[in-house]
């Protein structure tokens, strides 16, 4: 039975280690190393014969934790309780020392606690070892070692990156026991008994540079994410309404110039008009009214090519530029309060142009060199591709990104995924269903030319 057990603890240890190293995530931003300090009290079960009673205080431990990624992790368990009688109990005391090799599931991280608490977060750890019982009093029985199973809980309260308050609930299974820590002999052998519970009170510290305990990190991050991308699209949508009204109101003051001048020149013609003699007013009239038909032939004319520009970009597969592009995205996504104006009326056509119009990489997230952050500039693009997104549910995407030519293979292509990481973590961020999106990688960007760096630096979009 007992082989049994440390053989079945063994392959849990080992599957959480493949899962966790499968999990990983490559990322430098929380300290994988930590270590744990608590003391508290412990209560005898099993191994302490009638008539005798233990005093509660004390034990203490130490750990030495390693996290795979935010999830899953091992700690190496060191501790010491102190067992000694009671005020009503028969004299006796002992010494319990133990070493144990534990699998770490960061349940707060799995259940998302970082949805509705800031600072709370859960522990649970199993394992085994190895532990030596010492009788002082009545009797020396110079020390026995066996083997033990141990699990628990541990609820954590965050008080900063670095450092969280812990409260520990454990208990052992020591094996094959022989000596009660009374000293009496054990009446009958069980390996299910449970020998002892301890409940400590300590501190998780993290060890590195980064000086962020791995156990809170993912929520401080998303909660972080949500203000700093809220506050950028914010922003980036009053800059928009701002030049918006800055060029109608431009534009108001240029029409009402040039009509004023076209009333004053009227004005000036009627003038010179009056003053002709009447045998030229004949002649006078006929050139005027020339001149409206050809003012209303001009107006016919522009009105016919507008039309046809407005034609062009309603009907996929026709030739377009960029700037009819733009044009056309500023007027169907980024006006404020307008975002469900085409919900009704966008046709099956208007649907395949704009995604045509994306496909074809009009619109790009770009980025600094060796950065992963977007560009302060770019984030309108995630934006049109957000919006384009929420007004049609149908449709997924698939994120590309793209290095330029600095840098070797493998790093590019690891920056490169990087960089389409991000995005998609905003636009889930932003409401996007994650199983709408994909992302990956594929390094440098070999069709753009050596001196095109900043144009290669990139993420595009593939609608489907």
């Amino acid at each position: 039975m007992k082989k049994l057990l440390l053989g079945l603890g063994l392959v849990c240890c080992c599957h959480f280690q493949l899962n966790a190293q499968k999990n990983n995530i490559a990322n430098d931003n929380f300290d994988h190393w930590s270590i744990d300090v608590g003391a508290g009290i412990h209560q005898i079960n099993s191994t302490l014969s009638e008539g005798y009673s233990s005093d509660v205080l004390m034990q203490t431990s130490f750990g030495v934790r390693y996290m795979f990624n935010q999830k899953f992790g091992l700690r190496l368990d060191l501790g010491s309780n102190s067992f000694s009688d009671s005020g009503n109990s028969l004299p006796f005391q002992s010494n319990l020392y133990r070493a144990s090799l534990e699998g770490v599931l960061n349940v707060g991280n799995i259940l998302n606690f970082q949805t509705f608490t800031k600072r709370f977060n859960l522990l649970a750890h199993v394992g085994g070892g190895f532990s030596s019982v010492n009788i002082i009093e009545p009797i020396d029985n110079g020390g026995e070692l066996v083997t033990h199973l141990s699990f628990g809980v541990t609820p954590q309260f965050k008080l900063s990156n670095r450092i969280s308050l812990f409260l520990n609930f454990s208990t052992f299974i020591n094996l094959d026991q022989m000596d009660n820590f009374d000293g009496s002999d054990v009446a009958a052998l069980n390996e299910s008994n449970i020998s002892y519970f301890n409940t400590s009170l300590g501190l998780n510290i993290a060890l590195g540079k980064n000086k962020q305990l791995a156990d809170s990190f993912q929520k401080e991050k998303r909660v972080k994410k949500d203000k700093v991308v809220k506050k950028d699209l914010d922003k980036d949508k009053k800059e928009k309404d701002k030049k918006e009204k800055r060029e109608k109101r431009e534009k108001r003051e240029k029409d009402k110039k040039d009509k004023k001048d076209k009333g004053e020149k009227d004005k000036k013609d009627k003038k010179d008009d009056d003053d002709k003699d009447n045998d030229d007013k004949d002649n006078d009239t006929a050139d005027d009214d020339t001149k409206d038909d050809d003012n209303l032939e001009e107006i016919r004319e522009r009105l016919g090519i507008a039309e046809k520009k407005i034609a062009d970009l309603k009907v996929t597969g026709s030739n377009f530029d960029k700037t009819s592009f733009i044009d056309e995205l500023d007027t169907r996504y980024t006006k404020k309060g307008e975002e469900n104006r085409y919900a009704s009326t966008v046709t099956g056509s208007n649907v395949d142009f704009i995604k045509e119009l994306l496909n074809r990489g009009y619109v790009n997230v770009y980025f600094d060199i060796n950065k992963s952050n977007v560009q302060k500039e770019s984030l309108s693009a995630v934006n049109y591709l957000k919006q384009f997104m929420n007004d049609n549910p149908y449709v997924s995407a698939a994120l590309i990104g793209f290095t330029d030519e600095t840098g070797g293979e493998g790093y590019n292509l690891k920056l490169s995924k990087k960089r389409a990481k991000t995005v998609y973590d905003i636009l889930v961020d932003a409401g996007i269903n994650p199983t709408r999106l994909s992302y990956g990688g594929v390094g440098e960007d070999k069709t753009m030319i050596r001196n095109a760096k900043q144009l290669a630096r990139k993420v595009a979009f593939r609608i489907n």
